[in-house]
């Protein structure tokens, strides 16, 4: 690096001081006006922020809010001098390898990094103590990143807006006006003028509280948009109700395509409709920008021609934000206006990208709704929302969660309604201008009432406004500043629809039939409904007056549909009106208010879970699936949110409403999406609904890994029918299971091979498209494919469904069977098919065939396991006496499963009763058990000793006890004393010392290691015992 340039370096670093008069780190400025940057960590704790330059002066300094962030440790000062020396913001930063130093000793400014590429800053190692310093291209002035952590030796590059935020505008605008590259001085000039009038905009939203950039969550709307301005496209609608975070989106999307092209931004509210369509209002509000910041070179005209034409390949895209809040007093030009002004743009190089509450000009757009699961758990952090909060489901909306966090939501215990919580945010406001101004809070609230109910669509004249508030002009500029009102050539507008909304509906009277209110207070009515309701005050008649005018088709019934959706959204206590809500969404399914509108209302509601579920379902019961769709959604088992029946990144609807529900609460879904599958009457035509149910439960297993579930539909389905009387569920299970089977591709070819066979194929084949038909044919096609099937993995496959079905469960058991005794069944799919059966109804069938391959199957594993299942006893005492026979033999012939054999038998007599028939079997065979194996015996003798509370089994228990001591080897009887001494099954501790004292004498024969053990053990459970056996005398001697 040359020497001029390492003073150059040095001059434009300034020290940050502490309280203490101390420096604490650094930064450095970045233009010739005192604007400097340096981390914001270093700044957040200092009442009165002051800097110190090289030559050791001492400044105050003030943060910029604008471009300053804690979350991305950012902070832009700026500083009451003017200075030469400060650093530049390069157009593109290739290879960064110097870390500027503050020793100002000559060749010590710089450390060299040689070959250290941009996507490796992240590691550089430099000395602690360093924060706020520049990283720079070698051998230039131009900064590429800021050091802002000794830990992690973390360097911040500037250059990415997406960690940089909204300092991203200022960096392109400083890179365009302090250039280095003198071939581009011209059109950084110009870059210039159009990135000031994009800083000014987004500034004044900040200003406004309109967009708060340190709360933005990342939406997914954002993909599609950079997808769009890559693309061809001229025009891109972004549709959303109010407070779902549109203007955040535009102003986040200019923010990351300043640096891409010529980027405006205007918010529609600015808009005069003058002649010439929207060429006539970008020239006007670009004048206005060239006004305040005046350019010796740059013409209007040379504006224009840049926005209107491709320079350097760069496009111009245009953001327009709030295209439905234009002035209402150009309501009469607007539609011949916006016509003229997106057909002006589509002979251009301009790019719009435009937001609205509603569609114009027939573009579909990006339908913008709450936030989804990702995007709520990082708002919730942002935010700084209590964790118990997270599965309230209206929380999804970005509206109440800044609703929330504004009214200071850590100190609540409960989130409010609606109502209260719009009213406890607008009368903390009116407190807040009460401070100022020593005007009653009341009084400010009833002002701003008086002011909402004289708007029209949130608009008043500025002569309106000001004789509203004549008694207290104090409030006139106030009103402004505080974020309520924003005043513009139009008039004067209430910022936030919502306030407005809410302050009209405190001004109306709820007896008024709606039909006779002006548009704005129909928009103000449901946040009447809604005061009434959360007030506990009957609703009723307003809700059927609706009602009523909707099912009888009322001239503005359109508008009646639009309230009545609101006033569910907002409604306190909505559970008392479920009959009313679910009347009007059956009646509008084909009306003004689709089925997958449902899902996004009842999700933002405040009804209960099962009432939003019940609502669901009834908008999903509306789906017409085809064949085609039911066969693509049970075989697609490769994980894409396009190939699932809830498509999550669709826009918001009924289906994503589920998704999210599945998401947040997924076991109480399951549960009742399993109540929708039962849910039929075995009589009608089996509903849409119960398909849609088992497609659901089939994909959330297939994706079960993805989705981070354990659930399986295989194991789940069906499970509880086969606790009660299912005959009229019978068809339920044997159409889905035969088209789970059917859409699985190894069938796919037969199926279509046994359709071409059949005489009438190409009639059955068309008619396949009618739902019914296809649902009742496909069975017996399915039963005759698997029966003609001679692959056994595919029939495998089938049969593992279709044993399900009642009618076919015998068929499909008998094909089990054949293929377990011809060992090309392993105990993993034995026990799957298996366990899907009652298996006491196929008990005469089961037993005999079990019992055959387990005595004469080949595979010891699936023998075992077959032990496992057939042994598992249950309450038919007639079937546990043969079972237990069945044991008893196979015990005696089947001596290379005893160990499996013996588990089982002392379940067995765990399970049965002492009066039980089965219990005698089981009872005779212990002594001939006692007398095999240690592997036999040990599980035998570990029955006996556990404490039995049956005193008739007790007492068989202490006989057999006896016997064995009398009986068995001295290994086992010295296994028994010690399980005996651990257990109170005997009490006596005379009988005990009887028993085991000939034991204890015979092994002292050898060694005393045996007595030893017993005196532990004895000493822990018997203290007696262990004093009776201390003291023997015969004990004693034997030991000598």
């Amino acid at each position: 690096m040359t020497l001029h340039n390492e003073s150059h370096i040095s001059l434009s670093i300034i020290s940050i001081l502490d309280a203490d008069n101390q420096v604490t780190g650094y930064g450095f400025f970045i233009d010739p006006h005192g604007l400097a940057i340096t981390c914001y960590h270093l700044i957040s704790n200092l009442q009165n922020i002051r800097i110190r330059d090289y030559y050791g002066h001492e400044y105050d300094a003030v943060i910029n809010k604008y471009y300053s962030s804690l979350r991305n440790d950012i902070a832009v000062i700026h500083i009451q001098k003017d200075t030469t020396y400060f650093l530049y913001f390069s157009h593109k930063a290739e290879i960064i390898i110097e870390v500027t130093e503050p020793v100002r000793s000559p060749g010590k400014t710089t450390w060299e990094f040689e070959d250290l590429r941009i996507d490796k800053c992240d590691y550089l190692l430099q000395t602690t103590g360093m924060h706020g310093l520049p990283v720079l291209e070698k051998d230039k002035l131009n900064v590429w990143g800021i050091k802002i952590s000794d830990r992690y030796s973390r360097v911040l590059p500037l250059k990415n807006p997406n960690k940089t935020g909204q300092f991203g505008l200022l960096r392109e605008y400083l890179s365009n006006t302090y250039s280095l590259r003198q071939y581009l001085r011209r059109n950084g000039e110009v870059r210039t003028i159009f990135n000031l009038q994009v800083l000014t905009a987004i500034n004044n939203l900040i200003d406004k509280g309109i967009y708060l950039p340190e709360y933005y969550c990342s939406r997914d709307e954002e993909t599609k948009i950079h997808t769009y301005i890559h693309s061809a496209g001229h025009l891109k609608f972004i549709i959303g109700d109010n407070g779902v975070g549109k203007t955040s989106l535009l102003a986040h999307a200019a923010t990351l395509s300043i640096s891409s092209g010529y980027v405006l931004f205007f918010s529609a509210w600015q808009f005069e409709l003058r002649p010439h369509g929207l060429r006539g209002e970008i020239k006007r509000l670009l004048q206005q920008t060239l006004t305040d910041h005046p350019q010796e070179t740059i013409t209007i005209d040379d504006l224009m021609h840049t926005a209107c034409n491709s320079i350097y390949n760069n496009q111009c895209i245009i953001f327009i934000d709030g295209l439905n809040e234009i002035s209402n007093q150009f309501a009469g030009k607007f539609n011949s206006w916006i016509k003229h002004s997106i057909g002006w743009a589509k002979n251009t190089n301009i790019k719009l990208i435009i937001t609205s509450t509603t569609p114009f000009y027939k573009h579909p757009g990006i339908r913008m709704g709450s936030f989804n699961v990702k995007e709520t758990k990082e708002a919730f952090l942002l935010y700084n929302l209590p964790e118990k909060f997270k599965t309230i489901s209206r929380l999804s909306h970005p509206l109440v969660i800044r609703l929330l966090h504004d009214i200071s939501s850590q100190a609540i215990s409960a989130v409010p309604d609606d109502y209260p919580l719009v009213a406890t945010y607008i009368q903390r406001k009116c407190a807040s201008i009460a401070r100022l101004t020593n005007i009653p809070s009341n009084t400010i609230q009833d002002l701003l009432i008086l002011l909402a109910s004289h708007s029209e669509n949130h608009w008043l004249s500025y002569d309106t406004y000001q004789d509203i508030l004549k008694d207290h002009p104090d409030l006139v500029p106030i009103l402004i500043q505080e974020n309520l009102f924003f005043l513009s050539n139009n008039g004067i507008r209430i910022i936030f629809p919502w306030i407005g909304e809410f302050l009209t509906g405190e001004s109306l009277d709820l007896h008024l039939p709606w039909d006779q209110l002006t548009p704005t207070q129909r928009k103000g009515l449901p946040w009447l409904i809604a005061k009434h309701s959360f007030l506990k005050q009957d609703v009723s008649p307003v809700m059927q007056q609706l009602l009523s005018s909707i099912v009888n088709n009322h001239p503005e019934k359109e508008k009646a549909v639009d309230i009545l959706i609101n006033t569910i959204q907002h409604l306190s206590h909505p559970d008392k009106h479920y009959t009313t809500i679910e009347t009007f969404t059956l009646h509008e399914q084909n009306g003004f208010f689709l089925p997958q509108e449902v899902g996004p209302l009842v999700f933002h509601s405040h009804l209960s879970y099962p009432n939003q579920l019940k609502l669901i379902k009834i908008a999903l019961s509306t789906e017409t699936l085809s064949p085609h769709f039911i066969h693509f959604y049970f075989s697609c088992h490769i994980y894409h949110p396009k190939n699932l029946f809830l498509e999550p990144i669709a826009p918001f609807s009924t289906k994503q409403a589920l998704h999210r529900y599945l998401e947040i609460q997924r076991d109480k879904t399951i549960d009742t999406i399993m109540q929708w599958l039962y849910d039929y009457d075995g009589v009608s035509d089996l509903p849409m609904i119960n398909v849609i149910a088992c497609i659901i439960l089939h994909q959330f297993h297939c994706h079960g890994k993805t989705r981070k579930t354990s659930f399986n539909v295989r194991d789940k389905l069906f499970i509880n029918i086969n606790k009660q009387d299912n005959t009229h569920l019978s068809p339920i299970i044997k159409e889905i299971c035969s088209l789970i089977v059917a859409s699985n591709p190894e069938f796919e070819y037969d199926f279509y091979k046994y359709c071409a066979e059949l005489e009438s194929h190409i009639n059955i084949l068309r008619r396949k498209s009618n739902y019914h038909f296809y649902i009742k044919w496909l069975p017996p096609v399915m039963l005759d494919i698997i029966r003609n099937t001679t692959t056994f993995e595919k029939q495998l496959s089938g049969i593992t469904w279709l044993i399900r079905v009642p009618e076919y469960t015998e068929e499909m058991l008998h094909q089990t069977l054949i293929l377990l005794k011809e060992n090309k069944l392993n105990w993993r799919n034995c026990e799957t098919l298996l366990s899907c059966i009652n298996m006491e109804e196929y008990f005469d069938i089961i037993v005999p065939e079990l019992i055959s391959f387990i005595k004469n199957g080949e595979d010891r594993h699936s023998r075992e396991m077959c032990i496992g299942m057939l042994f598992t006893l249950k309450n038919n005492e007639e079937h546990n006496l043969v079972l237990v026979q069945h044991l008893a033999s196979l015990m005696e012939e089947v001596p290379e499963l005893d160990r499996k054999l013996t588990q089982q038998f002392v379940a067995a007599l765990v399970k049965v009763p002492y009066h039980s028939k089965a219990y005698p079997v089981l009872n005779a065979l212990i002594p001939k058990l006692l007398l095999k194996d240690l592997h036999i015996w040990y599980p035998i003798m570990k029955h006996l000793c556990r404490e039995e509370t049956c005193s008739y089994t007790l007492f068989d228990k202490l006989n057999w006890i006896r016997w064995a001591f009398n009986n068995l080897e001295l290994r086992p009887l010295c296994t028994l004393t010690i399980l005996l001494l651990n257990t109170k099954v005997m009490k006596d501790e005379d009988q005990i010392i009887a028993l085991i004292k000939p034991v204890i004498l015979r092994t002292l024969e050898k060694s005393d290691q045996f007595y030893d053990a017993v005196l532990k053990k004895s000493k822990k459970k018997n203290y007696a015992v262990y004093y009776d056996i201390l003291n023997d005398e015969d004990f004693k001697r034997g030991i000598t």
